[in-house]
């Protein structure tokens, strides 16, 4: 069996049936990233001046261009960097502790991140993108939960 992929983006966005794994995991049935309420994809990001290890400034490329995300609506999530022409972060990844807005001097908005992980060194301006997830459900009252909501206590399963 031969499987091809363009990119790790096309992975990404593969579905597994939901029999193959569990019919009330949704989790295991949808994408490996949680995209967030209104947005066709995930959302991918390049990175901008003046990003650091742990403070990451970047301007969002897809689904919507120049998008800026509520407050924190990232938080628990995770940031991921992509591979591409004089990447120097491909594969880098940490979790987002905190995301916003952030207005330069002339002006202008652009995402901002605070990560927890810090990164090997900061970001290329320009060169290095990323794409981001929401935090996974948790819960039966976040969205659609990703979890396993009728296995028994292990106490009481036997």
């Amino acid at each position: 069996m031969i499987f091809n992929s363009k990119s790790y983006l096309d992975v990404l966005k593969q579905k597994i049936p939901s029999a193959v794994v569990e019919v009330t995991n949704t989790l295991a049935s949808t994408a490996a990233v949680t995209v967030p309420a209104g947005d066709a994809s995930i959302p991918i990001f390049s990175c901008i001046r003046p990003s650091t290890q742990t403070y990451i400034v970047a301007d969002c490329l897809s689904p919507v261009a120049g998008k800026i995300y509520s407050g924190d609506e990232f938080e628990g999530g995770y940031m991921v960097f992509l591979s591409g022409d004089g990447a120097t972060l491909a594969g880098a990844w940490s979790a987002i502790g905190q995301n916003g807005a952030w207005t330069d001097g002339d002006g202008n908005r652009h995402s901002e991140f605070v990560i927890y992980q810090p990164l090997p060194w900061p970001p290329t301006p320009g060169v290095d993108t990323f794409y981001v997830s929401k935090s996974a459900p948790v819960n039966l009252d976040d969205e659609s939960y990703y979890g396993f909501p009728w296995v028994p206590d292990p106490t009481q399963a036997v």
